[in-house]
Protein backbone atom coordinates (compact mmCIF):
# COMPACT_ATOMS: atom_id res chain seq x y z
CA UNK A 1 0.00 0.00 0.00
CA UNK A 2 1.22 3.49 -0.92
CA UNK A 3 1.88 6.07 1.76
CA UNK A 4 -0.24 9.24 1.81
CA UNK A 5 2.71 11.21 0.34
CA UNK A 6 3.10 8.73 -2.51
CA UNK A 7 -0.67 8.76 -3.16
CA UNK A 8 -0.62 12.58 -3.28
CA UNK A 9 2.35 12.50 -5.67
CA UNK A 10 0.54 10.02 -7.93
CA UNK A 11 -2.58 12.18 -8.08
CA UNK A 12 -0.58 15.29 -8.86
CA UNK A 13 1.36 13.46 -11.55
CA UNK A 14 -1.89 12.18 -13.09
CA UNK A 15 -3.34 15.67 -13.19
CA UNK A 16 -0.21 17.02 -14.87
CA UNK A 17 -0.30 14.24 -17.44
CA UNK A 18 -3.97 14.94 -18.24
CA UNK A 19 -3.25 18.66 -18.64
CA UNK A 20 -0.35 17.85 -20.93
CA UNK A 21 -2.52 15.54 -23.05
CA UNK A 22 -5.29 18.15 -23.42
CA UNK A 23 -2.71 20.80 -24.25
CA UNK A 24 -1.21 18.63 -26.98
CA UNK A 25 -4.65 17.83 -28.40
CA UNK A 26 -5.57 21.52 -28.49
CA UNK A 27 -2.30 22.40 -30.20
CA UNK A 28 -2.79 19.68 -32.80
CA UNK A 29 -6.36 20.85 -33.50
CA UNK A 30 -5.18 24.42 -34.03
CA UNK A 31 -2.30 23.34 -36.27
CA UNK A 32 -4.56 21.08 -38.31
CA UNK A 33 -6.94 23.96 -38.85
CA UNK A 34 -9.85 22.25 -37.10
CA UNK A 35 -11.34 25.39 -35.72
CA UNK A 36 -14.61 27.25 -36.09
CA UNK A 37 -15.00 29.32 -39.26
CA UNK A 38 -14.80 33.05 -38.59
CA UNK A 39 -18.11 34.87 -38.49
CA UNK A 40 -18.99 37.05 -41.47
CA UNK A 41 -17.92 40.61 -40.60
CA UNK A 42 -20.79 42.81 -39.41
CA UNK A 43 -23.43 40.19 -40.20
CA UNK A 44 -26.30 40.54 -37.76
CA UNK A 45 -26.82 37.10 -36.26
CA UNK A 46 -30.63 37.02 -36.33
CA UNK A 47 -31.86 34.11 -38.44
CA UNK A 48 -33.67 34.87 -41.70
CA UNK A 49 -37.45 34.82 -41.44
CA UNK A 50 -38.25 32.17 -44.02
CA UNK A 51 -41.46 30.85 -45.49
CA UNK A 52 -40.37 27.88 -47.61
CA UNK A 53 -42.94 25.85 -49.49
CA UNK A 54 -42.55 22.07 -49.85
CA UNK A 55 -43.61 22.26 -53.52
CA UNK A 56 -41.83 21.97 -55.84
CA UNK A 57 -38.87 19.99 -54.53
CA UNK A 58 -35.69 22.08 -53.99
CA UNK A 59 -33.20 22.19 -56.82
CA UNK A 60 -30.15 19.98 -56.37
CA UNK A 61 -27.68 22.86 -56.63
CA UNK A 62 -24.66 23.26 -54.40
CA UNK A 63 -24.27 26.83 -53.08
CA UNK A 64 -20.83 27.33 -54.53
CA UNK A 65 -19.41 29.68 -57.11
CA UNK A 66 -20.00 27.93 -60.43
CA UNK A 67 -19.34 30.41 -63.24
CA UNK A 68 -19.19 28.66 -66.63
CA UNK A 69 -15.68 28.40 -68.05
CA UNK A 70 -14.99 30.87 -70.83
CA UNK A 71 -14.41 29.61 -74.34
CA UNK A 72 -11.29 30.36 -76.37
CA UNK A 73 -11.50 33.98 -77.60
CA UNK A 74 -13.11 34.72 -80.96
CA UNK A 75 -11.92 38.25 -81.66
CA UNK A 76 -13.34 40.84 -84.03
CA UNK A 77 -11.12 43.92 -84.31
CA UNK A 78 -11.34 47.50 -85.44
CA UNK A 79 -8.75 50.24 -85.16
CA UNK A 80 -9.91 51.30 -81.68
CA UNK A 81 -12.07 48.48 -80.28
CA UNK A 82 -12.05 44.70 -80.00
CA UNK A 83 -14.99 42.35 -79.39
CA UNK A 84 -14.80 38.75 -78.13
CA UNK A 85 -17.85 36.76 -79.32
CA UNK A 86 -16.76 33.36 -77.96
CA UNK A 87 -19.25 33.29 -75.09
CA UNK A 88 -22.56 34.32 -76.67
CA UNK A 89 -24.11 30.98 -75.64
CA UNK A 90 -23.30 31.93 -72.04
CA UNK A 91 -25.22 35.17 -72.45
CA UNK A 92 -22.54 37.80 -72.99
CA UNK A 93 -19.85 39.36 -75.15
CA UNK A 94 -16.62 41.00 -74.03
CA UNK A 95 -15.41 44.34 -75.33
CA UNK A 96 -12.39 46.55 -74.85
CA UNK A 97 -10.72 49.60 -76.34
CA UNK A 98 -7.23 49.35 -77.80
CA UNK A 99 -6.05 52.68 -76.43
CA UNK A 100 -5.48 54.15 -72.98
CA UNK A 101 -6.90 57.47 -74.14
CA UNK A 102 -10.11 58.48 -72.36
CA UNK A 103 -13.10 57.67 -74.57
CA UNK A 104 -16.87 57.49 -74.05
CA UNK A 105 -18.51 54.55 -75.80
CA UNK A 106 -22.07 53.85 -76.80
CA UNK A 107 -22.75 50.19 -77.51
CA UNK A 108 -26.04 49.53 -79.31
CA UNK A 109 -27.56 46.03 -79.19
CA UNK A 110 -30.18 45.63 -81.92
CA UNK A 111 -32.25 42.45 -82.22
CA UNK A 112 -33.30 41.87 -85.84
CA UNK A 113 -35.52 39.35 -87.62
CA UNK A 114 -34.48 37.02 -90.45
CA UNK A 115 -35.07 39.82 -92.99
CA UNK A 116 -32.87 42.30 -91.09
CA UNK A 117 -35.81 44.29 -89.73
CA UNK A 118 -35.25 45.86 -86.32
CA UNK A 119 -37.32 44.28 -83.55
CA UNK A 120 -35.98 46.08 -80.48
CA UNK A 121 -32.76 47.56 -79.16
CA UNK A 122 -30.96 48.84 -76.12
CA UNK A 123 -27.78 50.85 -75.47
CA UNK A 124 -24.94 50.84 -73.00
CA UNK A 125 -22.82 53.91 -72.28
CA UNK A 126 -19.57 54.01 -70.42
CA UNK A 127 -16.28 55.85 -70.12
CA UNK A 128 -13.04 53.99 -70.81
CA UNK A 129 -9.43 55.00 -70.24
CA UNK A 130 -7.69 51.60 -70.34
CA UNK A 131 -7.62 48.37 -72.34
CA UNK A 132 -9.37 46.07 -69.84
CA UNK A 133 -12.17 43.78 -70.98
CA UNK A 134 -15.80 44.49 -70.05
CA UNK A 135 -18.63 41.95 -70.27
CA UNK A 136 -22.08 42.96 -71.55
CA UNK A 137 -25.06 40.60 -71.53
CA UNK A 138 -27.80 39.81 -74.05
CA UNK A 139 -31.02 40.78 -72.29
CA UNK A 140 -33.46 39.92 -75.12
CA UNK A 141 -32.61 36.22 -75.19
CA UNK A 142 -32.03 34.22 -78.38
CA UNK A 143 -31.84 35.82 -81.81
CA UNK A 144 -29.65 37.70 -84.22
CA UNK A 145 -28.02 40.81 -82.80
CA UNK A 146 -26.18 43.64 -84.47
CA UNK A 147 -23.75 45.24 -82.03
CA UNK A 148 -22.74 48.75 -83.03
CA UNK A 149 -20.03 50.65 -81.17
CA UNK A 150 -19.76 54.43 -81.29
CA UNK A 151 -17.35 56.99 -79.88
CA UNK A 152 -19.60 59.63 -78.31
CA UNK A 153 -16.88 61.58 -76.53
CA UNK A 154 -17.90 64.66 -78.49
CA UNK A 155 -21.39 66.02 -77.91
CA UNK A 156 -21.57 67.01 -81.59
CA UNK A 157 -20.80 63.80 -83.44
CA UNK A 158 -21.08 60.06 -82.84
CA UNK A 159 -18.23 58.24 -84.60
CA UNK A 160 -18.87 54.67 -85.72
CA UNK A 161 -16.03 52.45 -84.49
CA UNK A 162 -17.21 48.92 -85.13
CA UNK A 163 -20.23 46.80 -86.12
CA UNK A 164 -20.49 43.08 -85.29
CA UNK A 165 -23.30 40.60 -86.02
CA UNK A 166 -23.83 37.53 -83.82
CA UNK A 167 -26.38 34.74 -83.70
CA UNK A 168 -27.26 34.08 -80.07
CA UNK A 169 -28.45 30.66 -78.93
CA UNK A 170 -28.32 30.63 -75.15
CA UNK A 171 -27.63 27.55 -73.05
CA UNK A 172 -30.84 28.50 -71.26
CA UNK A 173 -32.87 31.66 -70.75
CA UNK A 174 -31.31 32.41 -67.36
CA UNK A 175 -27.58 32.52 -68.18
CA UNK A 176 -27.46 36.24 -69.12
CA UNK A 177 -28.50 36.99 -65.54
CA UNK A 178 -26.06 34.58 -63.88
CA UNK A 179 -22.78 35.90 -65.28
CA UNK A 180 -20.69 38.83 -64.06
CA UNK A 181 -21.01 41.92 -66.26
CA UNK A 182 -19.61 45.43 -66.23
CA UNK A 183 -22.35 46.72 -63.92
CA UNK A 184 -22.05 43.80 -61.51
CA UNK A 185 -18.51 42.53 -61.83
CA UNK A 186 -17.24 39.70 -59.62
CA UNK A 187 -14.87 36.73 -59.61
CA UNK A 188 -14.38 33.66 -57.47
CA UNK A 189 -11.98 35.71 -55.34
CA UNK A 190 -14.42 38.59 -54.71
CA UNK A 191 -15.21 39.34 -51.07
CA UNK A 192 -18.91 39.64 -51.84
CA UNK A 193 -18.86 36.18 -53.46
CA UNK A 194 -17.21 34.66 -50.38
CA UNK A 195 -19.85 36.36 -48.24
CA UNK A 196 -22.70 35.04 -50.40
CA UNK A 197 -21.35 31.49 -50.16
CA UNK A 198 -20.87 31.74 -46.40
CA UNK A 199 -24.39 33.10 -45.91
CA UNK A 200 -26.08 30.47 -48.06
CA UNK A 201 -23.97 27.32 -47.74
CA UNK A 202 -26.04 25.75 -44.97
CA UNK A 203 -29.25 25.87 -47.02
CA UNK A 204 -30.39 23.34 -49.61
CA UNK A 205 -32.80 25.57 -51.57
CA UNK A 206 -32.74 28.94 -53.31
CA UNK A 207 -35.53 30.50 -51.26
CA UNK A 208 -33.52 30.22 -48.06
CA UNK A 209 -30.30 31.29 -49.78
CA UNK A 210 -31.98 34.35 -51.26
CA UNK A 211 -33.54 35.22 -47.91
CA UNK A 212 -30.15 35.11 -46.15
CA UNK A 213 -28.47 37.30 -48.79
CA UNK A 214 -31.41 39.73 -48.85
CA UNK A 215 -31.42 40.09 -45.07
CA UNK A 216 -27.70 40.79 -44.98
CA UNK A 217 -27.88 43.53 -47.63
CA UNK A 218 -30.93 45.39 -46.31
CA UNK A 219 -29.67 45.33 -42.71
CA UNK A 220 -26.00 46.16 -43.32
CA UNK A 221 -25.73 48.59 -46.26
CA UNK A 222 -26.56 52.27 -45.65
CA UNK A 223 -27.67 54.84 -48.21
CA UNK A 224 -24.97 57.25 -49.40
CA UNK A 225 -26.69 60.64 -49.57
CA UNK A 226 -23.43 62.38 -50.51
CA UNK A 227 -22.81 60.20 -53.58
CA UNK A 228 -26.48 60.49 -54.55
CA UNK A 229 -26.19 64.29 -54.56
CA UNK A 230 -23.00 64.16 -56.64
CA UNK A 231 -24.64 61.93 -59.25
CA UNK A 232 -27.78 64.09 -59.46
CA UNK A 233 -25.74 67.30 -59.89
CA UNK A 234 -23.41 65.50 -62.34
CA UNK A 235 -20.40 66.15 -60.15
CA UNK A 236 -19.88 62.42 -60.68
CA UNK A 237 -20.46 61.34 -64.30
CA UNK A 238 -20.58 57.81 -65.71
CA UNK A 239 -20.67 56.17 -62.29
CA UNK A 240 -20.37 52.37 -62.41
CA UNK A 241 -20.94 50.48 -59.13
CA UNK A 242 -18.43 47.97 -57.82
CA UNK A 243 -20.16 45.27 -55.74
CA UNK A 244 -17.03 44.43 -53.77
CA UNK A 245 -16.53 48.08 -52.83
CA UNK A 246 -20.16 48.32 -51.72
CA UNK A 247 -19.82 45.14 -49.69
CA UNK A 248 -16.65 46.32 -47.92
CA UNK A 249 -17.77 49.92 -47.31
CA UNK A 250 -21.37 49.03 -46.41
CA UNK A 251 -22.69 52.15 -48.15
CA UNK A 252 -24.02 53.08 -51.59
CA UNK A 253 -26.80 54.46 -53.76
CA UNK A 254 -29.52 52.48 -55.53
CA UNK A 255 -27.21 51.21 -58.28
CA UNK A 256 -24.80 49.92 -55.60
CA UNK A 257 -27.56 48.04 -53.82
CA UNK A 258 -28.77 46.47 -57.08
CA UNK A 259 -25.26 45.63 -58.26
CA UNK A 260 -24.32 43.96 -54.95
CA UNK A 261 -27.60 42.06 -54.82
CA UNK A 262 -27.06 40.77 -58.37
CA UNK A 263 -23.45 39.74 -57.71
CA UNK A 264 -24.19 37.85 -54.50
CA UNK A 265 -27.26 36.09 -55.91
CA UNK A 266 -25.63 35.19 -59.24
CA UNK A 267 -22.60 33.83 -57.40
CA UNK A 268 -24.78 31.14 -55.80
CA UNK A 269 -26.75 30.37 -58.94
CA UNK A 270 -29.83 32.59 -58.49
CA UNK A 271 -30.74 34.45 -61.74
CA UNK A 272 -30.97 38.16 -60.95
CA UNK A 273 -31.65 41.14 -63.21
CA UNK A 274 -30.48 44.67 -62.53
CA UNK A 275 -33.31 47.00 -63.57
CA UNK A 276 -33.02 50.73 -64.32
CA UNK A 277 -36.15 52.82 -64.60
CA UNK A 278 -38.46 55.15 -62.71
CA UNK A 279 -39.91 54.67 -59.26
CA UNK A 280 -42.16 56.69 -56.97
CA UNK A 281 -40.44 57.54 -53.69
CA UNK A 282 -42.03 58.03 -50.27
CA UNK A 283 -42.73 61.69 -51.08
CA UNK A 284 -44.60 60.84 -54.26
CA UNK A 285 -41.80 61.97 -56.57
CA UNK A 286 -40.89 60.02 -59.71
CA UNK A 287 -37.14 59.35 -59.58
CA UNK A 288 -34.58 57.53 -61.68
CA UNK A 289 -33.93 54.35 -59.75
CA UNK A 290 -32.27 50.91 -59.82
CA UNK A 291 -33.63 47.69 -58.31
CA UNK A 292 -33.50 43.94 -58.94
CA UNK A 293 -35.74 41.17 -60.23
CA UNK A 294 -34.99 37.68 -58.94
CA UNK A 295 -36.02 34.22 -60.16
CA UNK A 296 -36.21 31.08 -58.04
CA UNK A 297 -38.02 27.80 -58.72
CA UNK A 298 -39.26 27.34 -55.17
CA UNK A 299 -42.64 28.63 -54.06
CA UNK A 300 -42.89 30.65 -50.87
CA UNK A 301 -42.35 34.13 -49.49
CA UNK A 302 -39.78 36.33 -47.81
CA UNK A 303 -41.06 38.77 -45.21
CA UNK A 304 -38.00 40.85 -44.34
CA UNK A 305 -38.30 44.64 -44.77
CA UNK A 306 -41.05 43.99 -47.30
CA UNK A 307 -43.26 41.17 -48.54
CA UNK A 308 -42.11 39.13 -51.56
CA UNK A 309 -44.14 36.24 -52.97
CA UNK A 310 -42.46 33.65 -55.20
CA UNK A 311 -44.57 31.41 -57.45
CA UNK A 312 -41.70 29.50 -59.03
CA UNK A 313 -42.36 30.62 -62.60
CA UNK A 314 -41.53 34.31 -62.86
CA UNK A 315 -39.07 37.01 -61.79
CA UNK A 316 -40.03 38.95 -58.65
CA UNK A 317 -39.14 42.60 -58.08
CA UNK A 318 -36.96 43.18 -54.98
CA UNK A 319 -35.90 46.74 -54.20
CA UNK A 320 -33.03 46.60 -51.67
CA UNK A 321 -32.60 50.40 -51.55
CA UNK A 322 -36.09 51.18 -50.29
CA UNK A 323 -36.16 47.99 -48.21
CA UNK A 324 -33.00 49.02 -46.37
CA UNK A 325 -34.98 51.97 -44.96
CA UNK A 326 -38.08 49.86 -44.28
CA UNK A 327 -37.35 48.29 -40.90
CA UNK A 328 -40.42 50.11 -39.52
CA UNK A 329 -42.61 48.95 -42.41
CA UNK A 330 -43.39 52.41 -43.80
CA UNK A 331 -42.21 51.48 -47.32
CA UNK A 332 -43.86 48.05 -47.51
CA UNK A 333 -46.86 49.22 -49.53
CA UNK A 334 -44.66 51.34 -51.82
CA UNK A 335 -42.27 48.44 -52.53
CA UNK A 336 -45.09 45.99 -53.11
CA UNK A 337 -47.05 48.16 -55.55
CA UNK A 338 -45.94 47.48 -59.12
CA UNK A 339 -47.60 50.70 -60.29
CA UNK A 340 -44.83 52.61 -58.52
CA UNK A 341 -42.18 51.13 -60.85
CA UNK A 342 -41.56 51.59 -64.59
CA UNK A 343 -38.77 49.44 -66.04
CA UNK A 344 -36.57 50.82 -68.83
CA UNK A 345 -33.31 48.81 -68.97
CA UNK A 346 -32.28 45.32 -67.84
CA UNK A 347 -28.70 44.26 -67.09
Amino acid sequence: MLSSDKRFFSRQTAKKLLCLIFSLLFSYTSIAGVSAAPALPFFKPSAPKLYPSPMPAPRAVNPIFNLPAENEPVLVNSSLTEVDTANVSLGYIKLRTLTNTSITLRIMFTLIDENGKELKKYSRFFLRSDTKWDALNFTFGDGKYVITIYDVSSSKNAILLQKVSVDVKLQDEYVPFLVPIKYSSFTQKSDCVSAAIQLSKKYDNDLDRLSAIWQWIVTNVAYDTSLAADVVTEKVVGYVPDPDETYLKRIGICSNYASLMAAMCRAVGIPTKIVIGKAVDDKGNSITHAWTEVFIKEKGSIDINGKFEFKGNTYVRMDPTFAASNSSGKYTELIGNGENYTSAEFY
